[in-house]
């Protein structure tokens, strides 16, 4: 792995909270720099008032599923397990893991759970998975993991995907000037948001 420890960045915002002293700092929100978001995105997550919610976000490569993930039948590896139409209309959903791109923890959790909270190869070797890690590590201490279909996220690689509703979940592909492409076969070209 080459380039920033995406890990021990996280690690320092969670040490931080704890520096800044004082129990009036009760959340960590830990935002990555490839995702566009609303401007209330925070005050989103926080109305849930759970100890681990992340915002809907789309993989950030084709075919652009949810980053909700499950564990699969050995129990320890995870799997995409839903499909956008599979997502119902709002609300939160509880999830095994999640990215941690647009992720709200609770300063308690980070109480409980032995620093370092992030670690990178942890699931699989020479992969990141420090998110992943992270949030079984919480399940193994009892917490519940969801993600939060009213805040949304855009994942920015060499276009943005940008999960849409209109009567049921897709991903969009965000052109410009809200433009957007449905990324499933059949849909109409340059729907308006």
């Amino acid at each position: 792995m080459r380039g920033t420890c995406i890990a021990a960045n996280r690690n320092i915002i969670a040490r931080e909270l704890f520096t800044l002293g004082g129990e009036q700092f009760r959340w960590a929100f830990f935002l990555d720099d490839d995702h566009i978001f609303d401007p209330d995105l925070l005050m989103r997550l926080l109305k849930n008032e759970v100890s681990i919610v992340q915002a809907l976000t789309p993989a950030r490569t084709p075919p652009y599923r949810p980053h909700i993930y499950y564990h699969d039948k050995t129990g320890v590896s995870y799997q995409s397990a839903l499909e956008w139409n599979e997502l119902p209309e709002g609300g939160l959903v509880e999830a095994d893991g999640t990215c941690a791109g647009g992720l709200l923890v609770s300063r308690s959790l980070l109480e409980n759970m032995p620093d370092p909270w992030f670690e990178e190869g942890k699931l699989e070797k020479d992969k990141l998975g420090e998110d992943l890690y992270f949030n079984q590590k919480a399940l193994a201490l009892g917490y519940k993991t969801y993600v939060d279909l009213d805040a949304r996220m855009g994942h920015i690689g060499s276009l943005i995907v940008w999960p849409e509703r209109t009567d049921r979940w897709f991903p969009m592909l965000r052109l410009a000037h809200d433009t957007y492409m449905p990324f499933i076969k059949g849909e109409a070209a340059n729907a308006k948001r």
